[in-house]
C-alpha cells in the first residue's frame, strides 16, 4: 500500500514553503505590526474533474452552499504601500448537489471545516480619507470536521479520512479599503490541492467567495 505524505501532496508541500518564506521577514523591515479579529461570510463550492464520485450519479445540479469565515489577524507592515497579512481562521468550505434517484430527487450537502493559514501580500493605494488595497498569497489549510448530509439518510456521515483528504490549500486573492483601524474585503479562496483521497481517477478542489471584515485592537511600532 503506497504510504501517504502527511502534507498531502507536493502542490501543498510547495505551497507551505511559500508561506513560510513570507513570514519570515527582515525585522529591520518591519515598521509596524497591528493584531485583530477577522470574520466574514462566505459562498462555498466545490470543483470536480469526476463529479460523479461524491453523487454516485453523473446527472445532477451542483449549488453553492452559504459559509463563514472567523480568527485572528495580523497586519506587518514592509513599506508605505506593501504590508503582509498573516491571518489564522476557522473556515468553512463545501458543495450542494442535487440528483435523480430511483424517482426522487436526492440532496445531498458537504460541509468541511477548516483551520487555515493565510498569508496575503498587499499593496497600498492611498485616497483622501480611504485606503484602497488589493493582495494575493498562499493559504493551507487542515481539515478538523467533515460531513454529509443527505435527505434520504437520516445520520450525517464522515468525510475526513474517508474521501477526502485533511490538507488543503490554494491562493487567496483578495480587494478592499481600509479605514482607521477598519478593514473590509472581497476575497476569493482559490483551491490548488486535489483534496480527493483516491487522486488516481479523480479531483475535488475547494473554492470560497467571501466578504470579509476585520478590526485591528492593537499595534506595535518599531
Amino acid at each position: 500500500m503506497r504510504k501517504r505524505h502527511p502534507l498531502g501532496g507536493s502542490m501543498a508541500r510547495k505551497i507551505l514553503f511559500l508561506i513560510g518564506l513570507m513570514i519570515t521577514v527582515n525585522e529591520s523591515a518591519i515598521s509596524q505590526i497591528k493584531f485583530g479579529l477577522q470574520a466574514g461570510d462566505d459562498l462555498a463550492y466545490q470543483h470536480l474533474e469526476y463529479q460523479s464520485v461524491i453523487a454516485g450519479n453523473s446527472s445532477f445540479n451542483k449549488k453553492m452552499i452559504p459559509a463563514f469565515h472567523v480568527g485572528i489577524t495580523s497586519q506587518i507592515k514592509i513599506s508605505g504601500k506593501i504590508d503582509i497579512q498573516p491571518a489564522l481562521l476557522f473556515i468553512r468550505k463545501g458543495s450542494k448537489y442535487y440528483f435523480p434517484s430511483s424517482g426522487i430527487t436526492v440532496e445531498q450537502k458537504i460541509f468541511l471545516s477548516y483551520i487555515e493559514l493565510r498569508t496575503p501580500a498587499v499593496y497600498n493605494i492611498p485616497g483622501r480619507e480611504l485606503i484602497y488595497f488589493i493582495g494575493a498569497g498562499p493559504e493551507i489549510a487542515y481539515g478538523v470536521s467533515g460531513k454529509l448530509k443527505q435527505n434520504t439518510a437520516p445520520e450525517d456521515l464522515g468525510l475526513f479520512d474517508s474521501i477526502f483528504e485533511r490538507i488543503d490549500g490554494g491562493m487567496v486573492i483578495l480587494a478592499g479599503l481600509k479605514k482607521n483601524r477598519w478593514q473590509a474585503s472581497l476575497d476569493y479562496d482559490l483551491g490548488l490541492v486535489n483534496t480527493f483521497q483516491n487522486r488516481s481517477s479523480s479531483k475535488n478542489t475547494n473554492h470560497v467567495f467571501g466578504l470579509s471584515l476585520i478590526y485591528y485592537l492593537w499595534e506595535l511600532k518599531n
